[in-house]
């Protein structure tokens, strides 16, 4: 479900973004990759995520933020990666298989953290610093999910160096947030 209203949401909004700004612009691709795509893909992994877990009485810590996340990042990747194959072909699948869908799981990563925190800050009674980390928990892997797809569609010789920093990076900071986060965790109900 969460992928086909980020496929509606990114259709839509990118006819309005093609009527209204020049395809070749930086501007374009800026809107295109952090406004369109990102939000559209996150927001929906989100609502999904909410919908599906913030009630479970089974969201007792706050690394089952992350564990929720990551799996529903996992499962839109998966079917994101389906819908590419059947349009492209196989051979994105697996170029796809080892940039695109551990990116989502990084992303999840970054989203389950902050929701992790959500959680914990509701139970302790403190729904301003919830709702804030829910906002955050959007934020950040939109940003990073930006970057990931803006720097990855970058058609100068160094582009693909900047794309395998930025994924080593990425993957890098994940590694070390679900050590930390796992490590630190503790019963929040």
């Amino acid at each position: 479900m969460a992928p086909d209203i980020a496929m509606v949401e990114e259709r839509v909004c990118s006819w309005l973004l093609d009527a209204v700004v020049p395809q070749d612009s930086v501007l374009y691709n800026v809107i295109l990759y952090f406004v369109i795509v990102a939000v559209a893909e996150e927001s929906s992994k989100y609502i999904f995520l909410k919908r599906r877990s913030w009630q479970s009485e089974e969201f007792t810590s706050q690394y089952d933020g992350v564990i929720y996340a990551v799996f529903t990042s996992l499962g839109f990747g998966l079917w994101e990666n389906i819908s590419y194959v059947l349009h492209y072909g196989f051979s994105t699948a697996l170029v796809r298989a080892v940039t695109a869908i551990p990116g989502h799981a990084c992303f999840g990563v970054f989203m389950g953290v902050f929701y992790g925190f959500a959680r914990k800050y509701e139970n302790y009674g403190r729904p301003l610093a919830a709702r804030v980390c829910r906002v955050l928990c959007v934020l950040f892997p939109v940003l990073l999910h930006g970057t990931y797809d803006y720097i990855a569609t970058l058609e100068q010789t160094a582009g693909g160096w900047y794309f395998t920093a930025f994924v080593a990076a990425l993957f890098a900071v994940s590694y070390f947030l679900v050590g930390k986060i796992s490590k630190e965790d503790r019963h929040i109900a």
